[in-house]
Formats: C-alpha cells, structure tokens, sequence
C-alpha cells in the first residue's frame, strides 16, 4: 500500500455531509495498514474543521480556499494573473508552509504538532458557492 509508505498522507475533501461520509469511510479503510491521514478541507462551509475532524476523528491539517477562478488558472483554462491574487495560492502557501515546519505522524505515535495546535491554517474564509 502506497500510503504506508509515504511520509505522510492526507485525505482532501469539501465539507459537505456527503464528502464527509466518503472521507469517513477513507480514513477508516486506512487504520488497519497503521496509516494516520490528515485531512484537508476545501472551503468551510457548511461544516468547519472542528466539526469535519470531530464527526471523522481525523486531524484537519488546514483549509484551502473554495476558489474555482483560482482553480481554473491553475488548470491552463482561466486567467494566469488571477492565480497570483487567488485566495486558493494564498491558503495553499499557509498549508505547504504548516506541513513543511510540521514532522509527519508516524504510527504509533500520538499525531503531529500540526493535528495537536489549536487553530487552523486558513489562507481566506470562502465558502462554498
């Protein structure tokens, strides 16, 4: 299994109570290999990241932007000055920068320093459209 190999694996979804029941089911077919996923969520709405890590048990490591224009000139397919202004570059740079200063969890340990602090890294509060 490719995920127990890696240094970390992380689990993205939006925060819908559909997305969530898939990320649910994710996260526990990972548990019997040893794997610890972390969760990303795109946007925050209808649900925050207490509420997706509490009703899954998984840490959410942070919140990208629901930023479709932002996604779209990432894809070749907007404009490229929008991806420089875009909320979806912003939280992604606040993301990358948490998981680079952060050691993965390893199994058998208690999570890591970024699935314990308070808080979340939000690069902007858009929600859902």
């Amino acid at each position: 299994m490719l995920a127990k190999a890696a240094d970390r694996t992380l689990l993205v979804c939006r925060p819908t109570a559909s997305e969530v029941a898939h990320l649910s089911a994710a996260a526990e077919g990972l548990r019997p290999a040893g794997v610890r996923p972390g969760v990303l969520l795109v946007g925050d709405r209808p649900y925050g990241p207490e509420e997706v890590g509490a009703a899954v048990g998984v840490g959410v490591l942070g919140v990208l932007a629901d930023d479709p224009e932002g996604a779209a000139a990432v894809a070749g397919s907007g404009s490229p000055a929008r991806w420089g202004r875009s909320a979806l570059l912003h939280s992604a740079r606040t993301v990358a920068d948490l998981l680079a200063s952060t050691e993965p969890a390893r199994a058998g340990r208690r999570g890591s320093a970024a699935t314990r602090r308070r808080g979340y890294p939000v690069g902007a509060r858009v929600g859902s459209t």
